[in-house]
């Protein structure tokens, strides 16, 4: 071999041992940084020479930088990042409803609904003492302040989710302008023949994909040909190469919030991370235990209405509700029609929501809790009139197909909830006109419909149905933090496996590196002993 070989051989040492030192003091540093994958230097001999039929070492050549990366064990990361991130949001959110209903505490409605009917007991006990009438009033009162206190507490959490989807959808954006700018620079590093790895960048792009997992739910593959990333959600492609399409979160025409990405409705399609989360906690809280709470209050207000005006206060007036009357509320979506809708009959109400519809000539009457049609009939756009379980809805103008509208008896019924008696002498204790002051008749009859049960309250009392609800919110709140538990320690395991397989282990590091200093030293020396025979032979 010649002395220029051995320069050669001990130059490729020297490089590759250099090497070897960046690589590891990178892992050194970047031990504590989080989404880091360990790297180590791939080394290959370096080609031979032949010389008097005999071939010698060539010396040794970097063949690359290796990413020790588990990609199937980083996918399942993923994907239970983003059922952590739907559970997180979820224990959370209904941790703050079940506060609300926090029976304990007495912050709920079970202990203001039973002393309201206690205090009839009461009147009906001395229906003309003016102790037991004020007594009643005073509990009334507290009964509404503590629903509409319980109303405000939760469209409070309704009004926090929906600050939370805007947040999260600027969140969900950024992050995918970064993964698209990452997928920009990997491209660029990969496909040109340079010896430089993309890894740190894959790294940096494998963080972001793992913090935008926590947030929605996401599916994604790699392009091989070029290492580029593509994400897509809710079957809509958020991020294709260096290019996005951004998530925007916007109110329907009924007010609530809807996901769209490129132009398309999402909504339904995303069911986990803390936006799906948000999502379901939204759905379950407005469409159940908000929905629940109005029916017993509108149940508790028509019920006593019906049977206080049936009686007689001290002045022998009749015929007067107690609470204010329940209204409906309306929604129109349509461009050319209008409604309008006045209860009739009180006693006929079911306290049901409706959505009238329209095909071709017809129109149609559906539940819009069960989905059930109440009824139909042929449309007249001169004016046509739908008299339905004590609601009488009036119709006119051209209507399409697309064209609908909504009735409630349920959605102001605790905002109007209020005591309409401003005097204790308008309390209808009487039965009849003829037997006041000491009649308590209609007393008593208010206050064993404590016990009676309601066809609106599927059959229940008003305790019970309320008790229900807790349970339900207790339940439903358990199970979200007993699945949140679950999630967290199954993504530590993983989490674990991970670090394992990828993260730095500082001792084997530390070897590492007094290792590939003596090879360091030793590739020196043997550029040094070539000189020293060069200079040898300079010298003969």
């Amino acid at each position: 071999m010649s002395i220029n070989g051995l320069f050669n051989i001990g130059k490729s040492a020297l490089f590759a041992s250099q090497t070897q030192l960046s690589i590891t003091s990178n892992n050194i540093a970047n031990a504590s940084t989080p989404g880091y994958s360990r790297q180590e230097v791939i080394l290959e001999i370096a080609t031979t020479a032949s010389q008097a039929a005999e071939f010698q070492g060539g010396g040794v050549s970097v063949a690359g930088v290796k990413r020790l990366y588990d990609r199937l064990l980083q996918n399942q990361i993923n994907s239970t990042q983003q059922d952590y991130g739907q559970a997180t949001t979820l224990s959370e959110t209904l941790a703050k409803v079940e506060q609300i209903f926090n029976e304990t505490q007495d912050l709920g409605l079970a202990g203001p609904l039973k002393d309201f009917f206690n205090a009839w007991q009461g009147v009906a006990s001395n229906p003309a003492g003016l102790t037991e009438r004020n007594l009643l009033l005073q509990k009334s009162d507290a009964l509404v302040l503590s629903a509409q206190r319980m109303e405000n507490g939760i469209n409070a959490i309704l009004r926090q989710i929906q600050e939370g989807i805007t947040g999260l959808t600027d969140q969900i954006n950024s992050l995918a302008s970064k993964i698209a700018r990452l997928n920009d620079q990997i491209i660029q590093i990969e496909a040109g023949s340079s010896m430089e790895s993309a890894g740190s960048l894959r790294d940096q792009r494998e963080t972001a994909l793992k913090d935008l997992s926590n947030l929605v739910e996401l599916s994604y593959w790699e392009d091989k040909s070029n290492g580029s990333l593509t994400v897509t959600m809710g079957m809509k492609t958020l991020v294709d190469g260096n290019s996005t399409s951004p998530l925007s979160a916007v109110y329907n025409d009924e007010g609530d919030f809807i996901l769209q990405l490129d132009g398309q409705d999402i909504t339904s399609r995303i069911t986990k991370g803390e936006m799906g989360g948000l999502l379901t906690a939204h759905q379950e809280i407005e469409g159940t235990y908000l929905h629940d709470l109005r029916t017993l209050v509108a149940s508790v207000t028509n019920t006593v209405n019906l049977q206080h005006a049936s009686g007689f206060d001290l002045d022998g007036s009749t015929n007067a509700n107690f609470f204010n009357p329940l209204q409906l509320s309306t929604g129109n979506f349509s461009v050319g029609a209008n409604l309008t809708a006045v209860i009739t009959d009180y006693s006929q109400l079911t306290l049901g929501e409706y959505e009238i519809q329209f095909n071709g000539a017809n129109f149609e009457v559906y539940d819009s809790g069960t989905g059930a049609l109440k009824t139909s009939g042929v449309y007249n756009a001169g004016g046509t009139t739908i008299n339905l379980e004590g609601i009488q809805f009036d119709i006119m103008g051209p209507v399409t197909d697309l064209d609908r509208f909504t009735v409630s008896p349920l959605t102001t019924a605790i905002k109007n909830f209020q005591t309409a008696l401003t005097a204790p002498r308008q309390i209808a204790a009487s039965g009849t006109a003829t037997s006041l002051p000491g009649d308590n008749t209609n007393a008593l009859a208010l206050a064993d419909l404590s016990n009676s049960q309601s066809t609106a309250l599927d059959s229940e009392t008003f305790a019970n149905y309320y008790q229900g609800l807790v349970g339900q919110i207790g339940t439903q709140s358990r199970m979200a933090s007993d699945e949140l538990t679950f999630q967290d320690n199954f993504l530590t395991g993983l989490t674990t496996r991970r670090d394992a397989a990828s993260g730095v282990n500082m001792d084997e590091e530390a070897a590492n590196l007094i290792r590939y200093q003596r090879a360091y030293e030793a590739a020196a020396r043997l550029i040094r002993t070539a000189d020293e025979i060069f200079q040898t032979l300079l010298n003969l």
